[in-house]
């Protein structure tokens, strides 16, 4: 039987975040730059234990404008030097909420500039590991960073995108072009399964790419989140996969 983890992101102000965790495996919860604040991530953080969901950090761009969708070119050293600050605000809530931070999966603009830097990708991962040895990462399936985590000896999980459609080459379709986001819950849970079951999807062009299926993200922020994330549970557990995280 196949398995594989359903991720959201959440603390970002959307309306369906504790409605949403019946139905995932893992909360990437935004740690106050790119959306929320430290009482934010104290309550998501709080009920995502008790709720028994494995809890990962979810840093961006301090860029609240923007929702940390823009990208910023920032240096090597400020990237790093943000995403550490992030963490330690987030580890320290979580601490003191008795919960673990599991792993780190990065935001927007942020993620697939560092997916695809595999310099930048290596500076990161070892700061970051430094820090909280042994944590775990969430990325950008079949990526550069994915090849780099795993040359470090570094656990990063390949993530796919339930709701956002891909390029030929396997990155994300830019949401400035039309059909980037898929809100369709009969495509989605087709697309999905077709992950999981063949590894494969299909790109905006209708090319079927290669793909490395561990976790399934949804994004919180959508008004159709808890619509997808129910479907996509449902859908899935009827097929016989199992769904649980990797983290």
């Amino acid at each position: 039987m196949k398995k594989v983890d359903i991720n959201c992101d959440m603390g970002e102000g959307g309306i369906f975040d504790e409605p949403i965790m019946k139905y995932i495996k893992s909360a990437n919860i935004a740690c106050g730059y790119h959306a929320g604040n430290e009482e934010i991530m104290k309550k998501t953080i709080y009920m995502a234990r008790e709720k028994n969901i494995i809890i990962g950090a979810h840093p961006g761009y301090n860029d609240l404008e923007n929702f940390g969708r823009k990208e910023l070119n920032y240096d090597y050293d400020l990237v790093i030097a943000i995403v550490l600050q992030q963490l330690h605000t987030f580890y320290k809530i979580a601490c003191e909420e008795g919960a673990n931070m599991a792993y780190v999966k990065l935001h927007g603009a942020l993620y697939n500039r560092v997916a695809a830097d595999s310099v930048l990708a290596e500076k990161l991962l070892y700061y970051v590991n430094l820090e909280y040895p042994g944590i775990s990462f969430l990325s950008l399936a079949l990526s550069p960073m994915q090849r780099v985590a795993n040359e470090m000896g570094i656990p990063c999980y390949h993530e796919v995108f339930a709701d956002r459609a891909y390029e030929n080459d396997g990155t994300l379709v830019s949401r400035k072009k039309k059909g980037a986001v898929i809100t369709d819950l009969d495509i989605v849970k087709k697309r999905v399964f077709k992950m999981v079951s063949k590894q494969r999807v299909n790109s905006i062009n209708q090319k079927t790419i290669p793909i490395n299926c561990q976790s399934i993200c949804v994004h919180g922020d959508s008004l159709q989140a808890l619509s997808l994330c129910k479907g996509i549970y449902e859908h899935l557990s009827s097929k016989g996969v199992i769904i649980e995280s990797y983290m």
